[in-house]
């Protein structure tokens, strides 16, 4: 899923109008694969939209209640495939301090060409001031939009984006125990065309799960494929294993709601089921989820980062 970030000053108004807008009008434009985010370049971790903000925009029917700040870092600028600031000058504070190279940074009216001023931040002024800001928004982002819709080839997106690079291979392994639905596995990633590597076990002799956890996690891990997949007996020993690898949040899932939800919430990379405790067919529903299914940043992003301060 391609994703464009709205980049303001504090994250506390201007874009997350401008994300929530483009969340609720993107439809009009066959756009339902693009995800909206926003950050700051000053933004606090965790701190909520303005009143006035989140006033306005229930006044058109957009609920920004559940908004969370967060900052504009490097992590977030490398995962994201186009980037929008409010003002010339923010995008310029973006390029050079992440480098002039990265060219999917615009203004607003650098993207579209329109004749879109800089938004101007509406902070500590009147509702009507809110209300001028919001309207302003959604303009911008119904040129950017239509932009996307009409000629999204001659934009410039990231090159470097995982979801948007050419390895999106699915690394994937089991031991003696999960060697079955391993294979079920393997051939629903043929049947789907869904580009794998199979790292084996090859049969039902035993081994160590450790060894194909460690094959897995170590390959996702430095890049060489997008997600990855465990199976072992019960799939628990699998995800302990992953997971002492940095860079690695092994879920471990027997549903499709929770395979769903870690995808969304804690960014999952490695997936981890066990092969004596389910069938082949829920095992290929909870793959087919898990690989649809995408992170949703926000809120979310914070803890994901509070999860690698522990590695």
């Amino acid at each position: 899923m391609p994703r464009v970030l709205f980049v303001c000053t504090g994250n506390t108004c201007r874009s997350p109008m401008a994300e929530y807008w483009f969340e609720f009008l993107k439809k009009k434009y066959n756009l339902d694969d693009w995800q909206a985010i926003s950050a700051g370049l000053s933004a606090y971790s965790g701190g909520q939209g303005q009143d006035r903000m989140i006033k306005v925009m229930s006044e058109v029917n957009i609920d920004t209640e559940g908004h969370r700040c967060q900052p504009a870092d490097e992590k977030l600028i490398n995962r994201v495939n186009l980037i929008i600031t409010m003002t010339d000058s923010q995008r310029d504070i973006l390029k050079e301090k992440w480098g002039p190279e990265k060219n999917y940074i615009y203004s607003f009216n650098e993207l579209t060409g329109a004749e879109i001023s800089n938004i101007r931040d509406p902070w500590g002024q009147s509702l009507e001031t809110y209300r001028s800001t919001r309207d302003q928004l959604k303009q911008a982002v119904l040129a950017v939009l239509e932009q996307l819709a009409r000629e999204s080839e001659k934009i410039g997106l990231n090159p470097n984006n995982p979801q948007e690079g050419d390895n999106m291979k699915v690394i994937i392994g089991a031991d003696h125990a999960g060697y079955h639905l391993k294979e079920e596995i393997v051939k629903f990633f043929e049947e789907e065309n869904i580009d794998y590597e199979d790292i084996g076990t090859d049969s039902t002799e035993s081994v160590d799960y450790p060894d194909y956890a460690a094959g897995v996690a170590k390959k996702v891990a430095a890049g060489e494929g997008r997600l990855g997949i465990l199976i072992c007996g019960t799939g628990i020993g699998m995800s302990i294993a992953a997971n002492k690898f940095k860079g690695i949040r092994a879920a471990h899932c027997h549903d499709t709601v929770s395979a769903r939800d870690t995808r969304r919430h804690n960014d999952s990379n490695v997936l981890t089921m066990g092969g004596r405790i389910i069938g082949p067919e829920l095992a290929r529903e909870i793959v087919r989820v898990w690989l649809e299914e995408s992170f949703d940043g926000g809120r979310h992003q914070r803890r994901v980062d509070k999860i690698g301060k522990t590695e």
